[in-house]
């Protein structure tokens, strides 16, 4: 079994019924809709997830907001808030 493989099941299985709990309960975002995302291997940099998703099909999940279970940073760019994703945020680290 590979790394995250258990870690990550119980957070999506919540982050998915609290969106399907909002969206039964009638509440809409006042513009756009309410989207969530899964994707995979994020512990390996995320070239067959995030990137991927985001590289070849930027207008499947370009967002005002997004939510992440990972902290990113805040940047200002050209006059914009903008809070980063993180990919790979861990990584190995072999010791004696």
């Amino acid at each position: 079994m590979g790394r995250g493989a258990l870690d990550m099941k119980s957070q999506t299985a919540a982050e998915v019924a609290g969106a399907a709990a909002l969206a039964r309960s009638g509440w809409r975002p006042a513009r756009g809709a309410l989207l969530v995302v899964v994707v995979v291997d994020e512990e390996t940099g995320g070239g067959e997830g995030a990137q991927w998703l985001t590289r070849t099909h930027p207008d499947k999940v370009r967002c005002d907001l997004l939510i992440n279970e990972g902290g990113g940073a805040l940047l200002s760019y050209g006059g914009r808030r903008l809070i980063t994703l993180g990919c790979a945020e861990k990584g190995v680290f072999r010791s004696r």
